[in-house]
């Protein structure tokens, strides 16, 4: 079995005992879900390679399951740290003090979208930066979008002629105003056309006139595949719509996906509206329900671009870095 072949195949004859992995993840109600997604998704990659994980959740105070990863409130104001584990770290609320000396303590791999790298960190994981070789501890582009198991390697999309359906997510509450505000323009400016909302589990804004709602759907594959074009924030959302093959309209809600959206966009993946004003919004879906040949490339580009597959190629790296791989 080739290298490339291990990173992405699901399961490895004869895992090998590798140390336990610790997760330390961001979420509730300002992270949304998008953190807590892409560690799980590490976590059920791992698990397939034999390596138990243990989950720490920091922002709630009741345990939680996402695809069969069971979290726990982290209940610590410091990171844990041993020896014989490796510790991932999907945190904006942790400084870079602390991650520096967490690295001292203890192999640390860093998932990260923005702001400073610990120089420490044993392994730092970047889809939203561009590729590159030069630094063997640098996992940098999209390759490594560490997406939930029920994105992993999605069949070619194959797109109808005119647009039926849209679909509006900004996450799983926090920006729930924006898209209220756009799924009712986009409810009035295409009268013919079936507008979903997606209300997350910390929303509580009304349903629009004309707009289906769609509330705290478990995984979003199936809404993503019965929607001709989708309209969402830049992050975790977006990378999946982009392994669905759905033509996406990306929004800059938060700084940190800017190089995410950004590096979709110059792939030709993803259009990306900055500033996420409803009525730019509406003129770029308007553009793109009149152009089937346009959204056929977003859907083939955004396919190629995201094949589903990070998450074992990440866990293929923290194999070896546990010792498990040579």
């Amino acid at each position: 079995m080739t290298e490339h072949e291990r990173e992405v195949s699901p399961l490895v004859e004869n895992p090998p005992v590798a140390d336990r992995v610790v997760f330390v993840t961001d979420a509730g109600r300002e992270a949304g879900l998008g953190h807590i997604s892409r560690s799980s998704a590490v976590a059920v990659a791992l698990r397939c390679r034999g390596i138990d994980t243990s989950c720490l959740a920091d922002g709630v105070d009741q345990p939680f399951e996402r695809d069969g990863i069971a979290w726990k409130p982290i209940g610590l104001r410091t990171l844990p740290l041993s020896g014989g584990e490796i510790l991932v770290v999907d945190s904006y609320r942790r400084t870079p003090e602390e991650l520096a000396a967490a690295a001292r303590e203890t192999r640390i791999v860093v998932m990260h979208d923005f702001g400073v790298i610990p120089d420490a960190a044993a392994l730092v994981v970047s889809a939203a930066a561009h590729d590159s070789d030069e630094d063997p501890r640098r996992l940098s582009g999209l390759a490594y979008s560490c997406l939930r198991p029920s994105f992993w390697g999605l069949p070619p999309r194959r797109l109808e002629h005119s647009v039926g359906r849209i679909l509006v997510t900004t996450g799983s509450g926090q920006f729930a105003e924006v898209a209220r505000e756009i799924a009712q323009t986009l409810a009035q400016a295409l009268p013919d056309t079936r507008v979903t909302m997606v209300r997350g589990p910390h929303a509580s804004v009304a349903a629009p006139p004309d707009v289906q709602i769609l509330d705290s759907p478990d995984s979003l594959l199936e809404p993503l595949l019965a929607s001709d074009v989708v309209v969402t924030a830049g992050g975790q959302t977006m990378l999946e719509a982009a392994a669905a093959g759905t033509p996406c309209v990306a929004l800059l809600l938060v700084e940190n996906q800017r190089r995410q959206a950004e590096h979709l966009a110059g792939v030709g993946a993803v259009c990306v509206v900055d500033p996420p004003e409803s009525t730019r919004v509406s003129t770029m879906v308007q553009e793109l329900a009149q152009n089937t040949d346009a959204r056929r490339a977003l859907s083939a580009a955004s396919q190629q671009a995201v094949d589903g597959y990070g998450a074992h190629r990440v866990a293929f790296h923290i194999e070896r870095l546990a010792g498990g791989t040579t």
